[in-house]
């Protein structure tokens, strides 16, 4: 569906919410340091009854990676350029998206970019299952090539679940849903250069004010988390296939309470690569990082 029409659909929503969000993430290791600002938003739309409404979410965010200690000769700015728009009548659903991770984005030329329009259509839907399938045709990587599209997700009162395959696997995984303890896992293949290129944030949660209802989303007001987790990050270097890849694990603890949100850890076996053979350990050492956002 072209990006107007989506824009069209927001202006004719019943319901539509507008969430700025802001954050800002620093990471300091014995060989490297790294900031990270980031602003955009996101739009959510709502139009008809509960049982046969139509739905719009559109997001966009820009990110700018500050490299303290560049390793090698590589660059010491990247800048990460994501849009997202998603809108869902009936069983069918289209979506359209664009992200550029470069030193140089979109301008470095097709290999700093990955965009793509797809179609699919609602499977099965029943108490426990939700199935989409399709897919349409992109760019990655300075190919253009069908994209498939996965989108599949599980709710039981022990587990929740949500898989999709659009570009790169991810999987959400919630194991007491709605329970004041519960716990959390997002993973997602950011690169295909091995088990580090496997991001992953699992969390043990306490919610205090939550009831078991998982609609109740005033239930779900605040809460802290401790557990692990691997940042993983990739920048496409200018007009070549080359990367400037980097990740690191941490010990982390999280204060959520809905419009804000802390966090900060032990970074431990932090490792980043320039180009094919290039590489440097990061070194331990810690981050920080905090998000607000606000409905209008």
């Amino acid at each position: 569906m072209p990006i107007i029409i989506l824009f069209l659909a927001a202006a004719a929503m019943a319901q539509t919410d507008i969430l700025p969000i802001f954050s800002y993430e620093y990471a300091h290791a014995k060989n490297q340091n790294i900031s990270s600002p980031n602003a955009g938003f996101l739009l959510r739309g709502v139009y008809g009854d509960t049982n046969k409404a139509d739905t719009l979410v559109v997001g966009a965010f820009y990110q700018r990676y500050n490299i303290g200690n560049p390793v090698f000769d590589s660059p010491n700015l990247y800048h990460d350029i994501n849009f997202l728009a998603q809108y869902q009548t009936g069983r069918h659903k289209w979506i359209a998206l664009f992200r550029s991770t470069a030193a140089k984005p979109i301008y470095g030329g097709m290999f700093t970019t990955l965009w793509g329009g797809l179609y699919g259509y609602e499977v099965q839907r029943n108490g426990i299952f939700t199935t989409i399938l399709g897919g349409g045709i992109g760019e990655a990587d300075g190919w253009v090539l069908p994209f498939p599209m996965i989108q599949v997700a599980m709710n039981t009162q022990l587990v929740s679940a949500y898989f999709e395959y659009i570009g790169n696997l991810r999987l959400d995984l919630t194991l007491r849903p709605g329970k004041k303890f519960r716990m959390t896992n997002e993973i997602s293949i950011e690169t295909y250069s091995g088990i580090h290129g496997v991001a992953f944030d699992c969390l043990f949660w306490f919610r205090p004010f939550a009831n078991g209802d998982t609609e109740d989303h005033q239930a779900e007001f605040a809460g802290i988390g401790i557990g692990i987790k691997n940042r993983v990050l990739e920048f496409a270097l200018d007009k070549t296939d080359e990367f400037y890849e980097a990740n690191y694990y941490a010990l982390n603890g999280v204060l959520d309470i809905t419009f804000l949100k802390f966090s900060g850890g032990y970074i431990f076996k932090g490792k980043e690569k320039y180009k094919t053979a290039k590489s440097r350990s990061f070194g331990e050492g810690y981050y920080v990082a905090g998000q607000a956002l606000y409905i209008f």
